[in-house]
């Protein structure tokens, strides 16, 4: 089975493990690379052990590699319950650019809406920068505040509007775009892109759904971003989903390779 490669990991985090738990724990206690450590990380969680989350943080503070930092931020919000999100108020203490568009990037994976007031700041910080419209996607497509998409967020405003939403955010419950989180609700976005791009004989250009619903099953999304989108890619599409919607999900409940992420 290939590795997976930290510096194109696609929309996953590779297949899941067929070694034994102690095989990857001998891995991680025993290599001197960061990459390696990562690697063993990762394949303990894909198995559904996460007493390696501290080591994961710490990984994020001291490595100054930035494949190895960004795949790591990737992981961590694949991963992390609600509690986990604090975290990143050390982590964010003094953000430079690349870091802050990395956290945008991948905060909505969070699912959490603990992680609302990280963006508000950054947005607040990038404000005058090109972050500023990925920043406010991110927090447009975790919880919108209004019904169309806009880049330009009155930061007042969108406070105002977030203390109004959050009156409303369930405790425990995990959210993608304003609703309890659930894979029927990433797959029908996913089919009707798929469509749109078979009818346009276009790219399938969408980014969050193909890496959710993957890190959610284990099992690859047969399209990505840039996928050319054609009669045989559609039926691929179609019957992932069948496959996906024949597994028992709990909506609201956010997983990790079929694993279930407490609240």
């Amino acid at each position: 089975m290939a590795a997976l490669d930290i510096r194109r990991p696609g929309v996953w985090f590779g297949e899941k493990p067929t070694q034994p738990r102690d095989d990857a724990l001998w891995v991680y206690k025993n290599s001197q690379e960061e990459e390696k450590k990562l690697l063993a990380i990762c394949e303990l969680l894909k198995m559904g052990d996460f007493s390696l989350i501290r080591e994961l943080q710490a990984l994020l503070f001291t490595s100054s590699n930035a494949p190895v930092k960004e795949l790591a931020l990737r992981l961590y919000f694949g991963v992390t319950d609600h509690r986990g999100v604090d975290f990143f108020w050390d982590l964010l203490k003094s953000p430079d650019y690349e870091a802050a568009r990395t956290f945008a990037l991948y905060a909505p994976h969070s699912l959490s809406p603990r992680v609302l007031p990280y963006l508000f700041a950054l947005l607040e910080e990038f404000y005058d920068s090109v972050l500023r419209a990925d920043i406010a996607y991110s927090i447009h497509a975790l919880y919108p505040m209004q019904e169309e998409f806009n880049p330009n967020l009155d930061l007042e405003t969108l406070r105002i509007q977030y203390r109004r939403a959050s009156e409303h955010i369930e405790e425990g419950v995990y959210y993608f775009r304003g609703r309890p989180a659930f894979i029927g609700d990433l797959t029908k976005p996913l089919l009707s892109a798929a469509y749109q791009a078979r009818a346009r004989g276009d790219a399938l250009k969408l980014t969050i759904e193909p890496t959710l619903v993957s890190s959610w099953s284990g099992v690859k999304c047969p399209a990505d971003y840039s996928t050319l989108v054609d009669d045989a890619g559609l039926k691929q599409l179609m019957d992932y989903v069948s496959e996906l919607a024949a597994k028992p999900w709990r909506k609201g409940q956010k997983y990790f390779y079929n694993h279930p992420i407490p609240g």
